[in-house]
């Protein structure tokens, strides 16, 4: 009996060890969706909203970005990117 008792003890130790997925990553440039922003001429580059403020690019268009319009840029995984939504993956495809 004391041995199974000392084997779930150490069960309930190891497994309140584990690292916590939910808890916010040392390197990451964004915790939440409002970290990030939308920047360059065309609105094209999404990025922390300190470099998107700052961020200069060419002034040109091209049809992908037209695509920019149905995805949102987010926080996914600690860095900012467009939310690869179906519309959005579907619109792109058509612009190649």
């Amino acid at each position: 009996m004391r041995i199974a008792l000392l084997i779930l003890l150490g069960f309930v130790i190891l497994s309140a060890c584990k690292p916590q997925d939910n808890l916010p990553k040392v390197n990451a440039e964004c915790l939440s969706d409002a970290d990030c922003g939308v920047g360059g001429c065309s609105g094209q580059v999404c990025a922390t909203k300190e470099k998107a403020e700052n961020i200069i690019t060419t002034c040109d268009f091209r049809p992908e970005y037209a695509c920019l319009e149905l995805t949102n840029c987010i926080c996914q995984n600690g860095k900012c990117n467009w939310e690869q939504n179906q519309e959005y993956i579907i619109c792109l495809e058509k612009s190649e």
